[in-house]
């Protein structure tokens, strides 16, 4: 018996993005905790652009996933965002965390 099929593939908007760190602290020390890593989760298809921003300035600090301050100390205080985007038929889509 011979099926006919087609694969379709459907698109959807960036998801908002979830933020976890780890080591999972509220509170580190500079000379003590060595580094953090901040990952971003987000689904969409296609599939997410990632951007990281630090105290809401308008110039990216990394991209990809994962972000990871190493040697930590006090001038790594902040804010740090993560905004994620994908493009569908020349509309972008972001949502941040």
């Amino acid at each position: 018996m011979f099926v006919d099929s087609e694969q379709i593939e459907v698109k959807y908007h960036v998801r908002i993005p979830t933020i976890t760190k780890c080591p999972g602290k509220h509170e580190y020390i500079a000379g003590v905790d060595s580094s953090i890593t901040l990952t971003c989760t987000s689904d969409g298809n296609p599939k997410p652009i990632y951007h990281w921003y630090k105290d809401n300035h308008d110039d990216s600090i990394s991209n990809g996933e994962n972000f990871t301050l190493m040697n930590i100390n006090t001038t790594d205080s902040g804010l740090y965002t993560c905004n994620v985007s994908n493009t569908i038929n020349g509309l972008t889509f972001t949502e941040a965390a």
